[in-house]
C-alpha cells in the first residue's frame, strides 16, 4: 500500500503520523524544551539587567519582578507550552520530507530549529513586558497609582504597545507561516527537483 501511494500523499502520511506521535509526547518534549528555554534565558537576560527574572516552578513558567514592589512579584504562565508548540510543525515537516526523498537535510534543520528557538526566546521576552501591563491595567486606581511610576521607568509604555502589536501579529499569522517559511528556505532545494522532475 505504501509503495503504491505517491509521494505528495506519502509526504502527508508520514507529516501526519510523526505529527501525531509528537503531540502523545508533547507534554513531556514541552517541559524539556521550557528548561531549555529558560537555562539559555537566564544568563542572557541577567547581562542586559532586565528586571524581570524566570523560573520553572511545579513544572509552570514563572515571571519574577524585582523592582516594582518592595517584595518580587510573581506571575505563572499558563500555557506556556502554546508559545512553541509549532516545533512540532518543523520537525514533522523536515521529518517527513527526508523520509519521502531520503537525502541529507541535517543541516537546514538544524538551522531552522536555532531560529525558531530564537524567536522563542523573543517571544518570552515580550511577554515579560506585556504581562506587567496586564496586570496593572487589571488594578484599581489608587493600587495602579502605587506601582505605575516603578512600571513606566522598567517597562516604557510605548516600548510594551509596540510589543503588544508584535505578539499580536505572532498569535495571527506567525505562529504558522514563520515555521513554514524556515522549513520551505531550507528544504527547497530538495523540494523543487521532486516537483519539476519529469515522469518517465
Amino acid at each position: 500500500m505504501w509503495r503504491k501511494l505517491g509521494k505528495p500523499y506519502k509526504f502527508i502520511a508520514a507529516f501526519l503520523g510523526i505529527a501525531g506521535l509528537l503531540l502523545i509526547f508533547w507534554k513531556i518534549i514541552a517541559l524539556l524544551y521550557l528548561h531549555l528555554l529558560v537555562a539559555i534565558a537566564k544568563p542572557i537576560w541577567s547581562v542586559f539587567n532586565s528586571p524581570v527574572q524566570l523560573e520553572i516552578r511545579d513544572n509552570i513558567l514563572r515571571f519574577i519582578y524585582l523592582q516594582i514592589s518592595p517584595e518580587p512579584m510573581s506571575f505563572s504562565v499558563n500555557k506556556s507550552d502554546e508559545i512553541y508548540l509549532n516545533l512540532i510543525l518543523v520537525v514533522s515537516l523536515y521529518s517527513a520530507l527526508w523520509i519521502i526523498v531520503k537525502k541529507k537535510i541535517l543541516y537546514p534543520f538544524l538551522v531552522s530549529l536555532g531560529i525558531l528557538f530564537v524567536v522563542h526566546e523573543l517571544i518570552l521576552y515580550l511577554y515579560s513586558y506585556t504581562g506587567i501591563w496586564e496586570f496593572a491595567d487589571s488594578l484599581d486606581y489608587n493600587s495602579q497609582k502605587e506601582l505605575l511610576n516603578n512600571i513606566l521607568n522598567l517597562f516604557p509604555k510605548v516600548k510594551a504597545n509596540l510589543f503588544n502589536q508584535l505578539i499580536f501579529h505572532w498569535n495571527a499569522w506567525g505562529w504558522d507561516v514563520v515555521p513554514l517559511i524556515l522549513w520551505l528556505g531550507g528544504a527547497y532545494k530538495l523540494i523543487l527537483p521532486e516537483i519539476t522532475k519529469k515522469k518517465r
